[in-house]
């Protein structure tokens, strides 16, 4: 969990003067894991709610369902318990009128009597003003991340 650090101003700062965002994937070039992938057990974490008013379990829910339709637009369909997980990670911080806040895309291959596999992850850091930030903002982050890199190694045709 993270903890609240002066830098956080500082963050927000070089975050709003570079135009907010970072992101990378890893393990490079690991993205052929998402081939075939058709049916997968998706997932919203709230893994750090500092400072933000709203309720973290609702903005949780909202999250999942928006991303739920977003991949099933695109052919992906959720399958709760399988052991593929699509696992999209929230931290948030609010100070004052602004959350920095990052996002992180993993899927995973999980094995019942073996270690778990992390097989693709896409990040990102970023902040926004407190009324701009949401669950539909989050959920469309990950699924982006998840469409951009899943439509190279599959179809769409």
């Amino acid at each position: 969990m993270l903890k609240k650090l002066p830098l956080v101003g500082l963050t927000t700062l070089l975050l709003l003067a570079t135009g907010a965002a970072y992101g990378q994937v890893f393990p490079r070039g690991n993205g052929i894991s998402l081939a075939g992938l058709d049916r997968v057990d998706i997932f919203v974490r709230v893994a750090n709610w500092d400072g933000l008013d709203e309720d973290p379990q609702e903005f949780r829910l909202d999250a999942q369902r928006r991303l739920v339709r977003a991949l099933d637009r695109l052919g992906v369909t959720n399958r709760p318990s399988r052991t593929d997980q699509l696992i999209c990670n929230v931290h948030a911080q609010q100070e004052g009128n602004q959350v920095v806040y990052a996002t992180r895309l993993e899927y995973w291959a999980l094995n019942s009597t073996d270690v778990h596999v992390l097989q693709w992850e896409q990040e990102s850091i970023a902040s926004a003003r407190s009324n701009r930030f949401n669950a539909r903002q989050v959920a469309s982050t990950c699924a982006d991340f998840f469409s951009e890199e899943w439509r190279k190694w599959n179809s769409t045709d």
